[in-house]
Order: C-alpha cells, then structure tokens, then sequence
C-alpha cells in the first residue's frame, strides 16, 4: 500500500513538473508515464487521464489550505485568503494555462463542476469554520460560506495573471476586499432584508443548496 501510493505520488509530481515546463495541453499521458519511469498502462492504472491529475492536485492543494486561524473574523479571513495564494504559488503557469477550462461548469477540472464538489465542499468548510463563534444569524452564515468562497476563487484568478514582485497587488486586493466586506457583514447582521436578498441572488446563480 505505501509503495502504491509512493508511485502514485511520483506520478503526480512528476506530470506536474512536465505541465509547468510544456503545458497541461501538449504534455500526454505517454510522456508522463516514461518520465515516471512506468509503462504507460501503469500510469493509466494511477490516473485514468490528465485531468484526473489535475483533480489529484487539487485535492492535495485542499489538505495543504488546511489552516489553523486566529484573531478577530477580519484576521482569521484574511490569514485563509494569503494562506490559499501561498499554496497555489508554484503553479500560477499551470492554472494560467487551464484557466478557461476552470470557470466551465461542463468541464469536469472547473471549480465549478461535480466532480470537485468534495474539494469545494472542503474550501468552504474552512470558511464556515472562521466564521464560529460571530454574533451572526444561521441565514446569514449559510449566504456568507458560499459568497467568501466565489470571492476567493476571483482573488486566486486574478492572482494567476498578477504579475507585480511576489504578486503584491493580489495581496493587496484580498485587504482591501476583506476591509469592504466586514461592514457589509455588520449591516447583513443588522438587516434581515439584505441577507434575504443575499439569499436570493446565490439561490438563483446555483451557489446555494436548498434548505
């Protein structure tokens, strides 16, 4: 069992090597499975396609994001939001590359699609998680999850393309965003009517499952 899951491993890390120096598109499982040292059956055996890959990186991102947080909500979010970008900052070529694929809900590596829904599920049970212990409403809880996940998911996208030193202005957004964000917060505790109508424009776009 360990030594399937060594070369499993080796197999991911190496059609990940082969994705940043060629591109997810021109790299085949063929040359992924000899760089790995296995024939290609073998790799198929561990990865049925690249997108399979690209799902198993994913998935290892998500245990990666896993974070302990502190402070106060406006804290505790933001530590979330750089800790995401730190991880994905290896492979910002890699998801620059892909990213059209990413936003297709049909497309089965989209954030968007069924067959990340347990990745996405976790990312935002991370957030629900920041949000305990806040004087806010269950209602309000239910629209702020899904609405501080899509926000991520834009950061990260523009992050993919930001190219200042150490993508210091995808950094800076993410402040900024959360320092507009936590009075919307406030008002969305004190306005029944806004979380209402919260509720109604992520229903409508799919982002809420019904209660």
């Amino acid at each position: 069992m360990k030594k399937s899951r060594a070369t499993r491993e080796r197999v991911l890390d190496t059609a990940l090597a082969l994705f940043r120096k060629q591109g997810f598109e021109r790299t085949t499982m063929r040359e992924i499975a000899g760089a790995a040292g296995l024939a290609l059956g073998a790799a198929y055996y561990y990865f049925p396609s690249k997108e399979a890959i690209l799902l198993a990186y994913y998935a290892r991102n998500q245990a990666a994001e896993a974070l302990e947080v502190s402070g106060t909500l406006r804290e505790r979010l933001g530590q979330l939001m750089h800790h995401k970008l730190a991880v994905v900052q290896r492979e910002r070529k890699l998801l620059g590359a892909v990213v059209s694929r990413l936003a297709n809900p049909a497309d089965p590596i989209s954030a968007f699609a069924r067959e990340t829904r347990d990745i996405r599920e976790q990312s935002m049970a991370l957030f629900a998680a920041a949000l305990e212990g806040e004087q806010l409403s269950d209602e309000l809880t239910r629209v702020l999850v899904p609405a501080l996940w899509m926000l991520q998911m834009g950061l990260t996208l523009y992050f993919i393309r930001d190219k200042s030193p150490r993508q210091a202005k995808t950094h800076k957004l993410v402040d900024d965003m959360l320092d507009l964000l936590m009075p919307l917060v406030q008002l969305g505790a004190a306005a029944p009517q806004l979380t209402a109508q919260l509720t109604r424009t992520l229903s409508d776009a799919g982002l809420l499952q019904p209660t």
